[in-house]
C-alpha cells in the first residue's frame, strides 16, 4: 500500500459516519492484503498503518471496530512471520481494562492499544483466542514436519520452488539447523505463554470467556508436550540442550502453571479459597 493509498484509506476511515463504514473499509484492506507477498515492503506499510489506527484514540469505544482492527493487525503480523509479541501486548491491555481476578492487586497501567478499553476488551479477547488457536495449530504442524525430517523414508518437507530444502538440501537437516527452528518456535511460544499468563489472572466472566481461555491453555500445553517429546527423542544428536527450550519450560512451570491451577479451580468451583493466589477468575456482581 503506497503512501497516497494509505492517506486515502485513513481519510475514508476518519470520515466514516458509522463504524460499519470503517469496518467495510478495513474489509477492503484485508482483502487486498492477501495479494501482497509475505515480507514485502508493501505489507510492512500496511502493518504500520493498521498499527497506527489500533493506537489511535480517534477510534473511540466501538467494540465491532476494535475487533476488526485487532484481527487485521494480528493477521498482518502473522503474514509477516513476525513475533507474536503483539498478542502479548493485547493481552496486557485486556487484563488492565477488565481488571485482575484479585481485587487487592493494583495493576500497572497498560494502554498500548487505544482501541482496547473496558467496553471493547471482551471483543478483543475473542480475537485473541481465535488467533492464538491458529498460531498454536501452525506450530504443532511445524513440529510434526520436523519429526518427519528424521524418517529415513521421508523426503524433507521444507522445500522451495526448486525442490531444495530450507533446512537441508535433499537430506535430513543437521541437529544445528533443527535447533535453530526449535529456538524460533520457543520464541513464538514464549509470547503466547505470557499472553496466557496475563489472561489467567484476568477477571473473566463465566461462559465463553473462560471456556475460550481453557481451550487455548489446553492447546498450549499439548503443543509444549509435543515439542519437548520431539526434542527429547533427538537428544543424543545434540551436544547441548537448546537454551530457549529450557527457559520456556522453566517459565511455564514457575509462572504459568501456578496461575493456571488457580484459574481451573475457580472455573470448576467458583468460590474463594485462601489457599489460592487468585480470588476468582469471574467478574463478580460488585466487581
Amino acid at each position: 500500500m503506497c503512501l497516497p493509498q494509505q492517506s486515502l484509506f485513513t481519510a475514508a476511515i476518519n470520515a466514516s459516519t458509522t463504524s460499519k463504514d470503517a469496518i467495510l473499509m478495513l474489509g477492503v484492506v484485508s482483502l487486498l492484503m492477501k495479494y501482497l507477498p509475505s515480507g514485502s515492503q508493501q505489507l510492512k506499510q500496511v502493518h504500520s498503518w493498521v498499527h497506527g489506527h489500533a493506537q489511535s484514540k480517534e477510534q473511540g469505544n466501538d467494540a465491532p471496530l476494535a475487533k476488526t482492527l485487532a484481527s487485521l493487525l494480528l493477521t498482518v503480523v502473522a503474514r509477516q512471520s513476525a513475533s507474536a509479541q503483539t498478542m502479548e501486548e493485547f493481552a496486557q491491555d485486556v487484563h488492565y481494562h477488565i481488571g485482575d481476578c484479585d481485587d487487592d492487586v493494583q495493576l500497572e497501567e497498560s494502554d498500548q492499544f487505544a482501541i482496547v478499553s473496558k467496553t471493547t476488551a471482551p471483543s478483543v479477547l475473542a480475537v485473541l483466542y481465535a488467533h492464538c488457536e491458529v498460531l498454536l495449530s501452525d506450530i504443532d504442524w511445524l513440529i510434526a514436519q520436523l519429526k518427519s525430517e528424521f524418517s529415513p523414508q521421508t523426503e524433507s518437507p521444507f522445500t522451495d520452488d526448486d525442490g531444495a530444502s530450507d533446512l537441508a538440501h535433499h537430506g535430513t537437516a543437521s541437529p544445528t539447523q533443527h535447533t535453530g527452528v526449535v529456538a524460533s518456535i520457543c520464541e513464538q511460544l514464549t509470547h503466547v505463554l505470557w499472553a496466557m499468563y496475563e489472561l489467567v489472572q484476568t477477571a473473566l466472566s463465566p461462559g465463553p470467556a473462560t471456556n475460550g481461555l481453557l481451550k487455548c491453555l489446553t492447546k498450549l500445553y499439548n503443543v509444549m508436550s509435543n515439542l519437548v517429546k520431539y526434542y527429547a527423542s533427538l537428544f543424543g544428536l545434540f551436544t547441548h540442550v537448546c537454551n530457549n527450550l529450557v527457559v520456556l519450560v522453566e517459565t511455564v512451570g514457575k509462572k504459568l502453571s501456578p496461575k493456571t491451577y488457580s484459574f481451573i479451580t475457580y472455573t470448576q468451583v467458583g468460590v474463594p479459597s485462601s489457599s489460592l493466589s487468585c480470588e476468582s477468575p469471574f467478574v463478580h456482581a460488585d466487581h
